[in-house]
């Protein structure tokens, strides 16, 4: 957009657009920090993560260990990529596939776990169960259309990188997990 309105010769709109961008993808990625803190706080709380991420900020009442922990695992694939010469629009691509990874597996989950939730809850209709199963083949197509046909380049390893990521956090829920006769905390 920025060569765009160069172009058309308001090249003051091109700097207001980058601006703007620039915003939106900081308030993007503290969302994210944020949501992955509470996250981390949570699992804390059930054991699965470090003890000292489950305490507060006295007086903000936010989980500041875990923000400072997701922040540092934001910020590090970045530095490290772009220490090694990676442009910025091919670690944009590449954590942003990762990403898109995690969510299609994390909404995927959700479309499985919803029929059970709503008829625990006395709210399960048929509708809700045709919707959950499309999104759900929703979800699936994504994912095929992310990896066929297979991307050239880096972008054909990121799946089997994810692929090991899931496998160490699954790994690690195990090995956190045995032994421990304690409930899950209901969300």
């Amino acid at each position: 957009m920025h060569v765009v309105a160069a172009v058309a010769g308001v090249p003051l709109f091109g700097l207001l657009i980058d601006i703007g961008a620039l915003v939106s993808m900081f308030a993007g990625t503290l969302a994210c920090i944020t949501a992955a803190a509470r996250v981390l706080l949570l699992m804390a709380h059930n054991g699965l993560a470090h003890g000292s991420l489950r305490t507060t900020h006295v007086r903000n009442e936010t989980p500041s260990y875990a923000v400072v922990v997701t922040g540092i695992a934001a910020m590090l694939p970045v530095a490290v990529l772009a220490a090694r010469g990676a442009s910025g629009l091919d670690v944009y691509g590449w954590l942003g596939s990762l990403a898109t990874y995690g969510f299609i597996v994390a909404y995927a989950l959700v479309c499985i776990a919803l029929p059970r939730y709503l008829r625990n809850h006395g709210t399960h209709t048929l509708a809700a169960q045709i919707l959950s199963g499309l999104a759900g083949v929703a979800m699936l197509l994504a994912l095929v259309g992310n990896l066929y046909p297979v991307p050239e380049g880096p972008y054909g390893k990121l799946p089997y990188i994810y692929l090991v990521y899931l496998a160490a956090g699954l790994l690690w829920f195990v090995i956190s997990s045995r032994g421990k006769n304690t409930p899950v905390e209901k969300v």
